[in-house]
């Protein structure tokens, strides 16, 4: 998406792992009624996956939400979410923060 300038639109739901792809888009808008949802990092599989660090991947993906341009507040907010929950922000959270861009 980043790499080829692609803007990104939510018509529904767009949660977890969604949100770094709708991030990277060029432009980034939302439908009415969408949303987009955020929550911190956990690994629940049994006996782990030793070669995935959690905390590694989620600074990286803070890095990244970061080089797109969303603010810092925001994205402490996004990942003191708990995993096991899903924090959906408001609109006028996400056109503040930067994660929506005309």
């Amino acid at each position: 998406v980043r790499q080829h300038g692609l803007n990104t639109y939510a018509s529904g739901t767009c949660a977890s792992a969604c949100t770094l792809i709708f991030a990277a888009g060029h432009t980034r808008q939302l439908a009415p009624g969408a949303r987009l949802g955020f929550h911190g990092y956990s690994l629940q599989v049994f006996g782990g996956l030793p070669q995935i660090d959690p905390a590694q991947e989620q600074a990286k993906d803070r890095a990244f939400l970061r080089q797109q341009g969303i603010s810092a507040s925001f994205l402490d907010q996004a990942f003191a979410t708990p995993p096991e929950t899903m924090w959906f922000p408001p609109r006028h959270a996400l056109l503040q923060a930067g994660v929506l861009r005309q």
